[in-house]
């Protein structure tokens, strides 16, 4: 028989960082960095493998969420699994 975790909120997780998952799916994509090109534009650099997105604060995180919804509207924050 096997253990399941139980589902925790990132706020009830005992890891105090989350990341930004940018899309769900077969494929998911996360946050790994935001920088900006010479003319002031962001530019969001994405990656498949959860443990290289940027990992950062709930509160930084729900900062960075509100920002990038417009790009990215499926964005929700992700607790990491360790």
């Amino acid at each position: 028989m096997a253990i399941t975790a139980k589902k925790q909120s990132p706020a009830q997780s005992m890891n105090p960082f989350v990341v930004i998952q940018l899309t769900s799916g077969v494929l998911p994509r996360f946050l790994q960095f935001k920088s900006y090109d010479e003319s002031g534009q962001h530019v969001f650099h994405v990656t498949s493998d959860k443990k290289r997105a940027h990992q950062m604060p709930l509160p930084t995180a729900k900062a960075v969420l509100h920002k990038i919804k417009r790009d990215w509207p499926l964005a929700k924050i992700s607790s990491l699994v360790q």
